[in-house]
């Protein structure tokens, strides 16, 4: 199973302007057991003129039963630790 969350700006509040500016793509790779593992990356879209950004990382030992948003809150963990090392 796979989760995506995409962040976007909506320029003045409008919708129809929107633009993505990130997205997060977060795997099971523990056939769904109750306490799993996961892969992610995250990715950065480029502002026009500038380079996009990717990071892929690990969350190990999450309880399935927590839901999405603490998975999410995890895989933002990691990510900053990784930029900390």
């Amino acid at each position: 199973m796979t989760l995506k969350v995409t962040l976007s700006i909506h320029p003045g509040g409008d919708p129809s302007r929107a633009r993505v500016v990130g997205e997060a793509t977060i795997s099971n790779v523990s056939e769904l057991a109750d306490v799993s593992d996961y892969r992610f990356e995250l990715m950065e879209v480029a502002a026009p003129g500038g380079f996009g950004v990717s990071e892929k990382g690990v969350v190990v030992n999450h309880k399935r039963s927590d839901g999405p948003w603490r998975l999410v809150g995890r895989v933002l963990d990691e990510w900053r630790k990784k930029g900390t090392q």
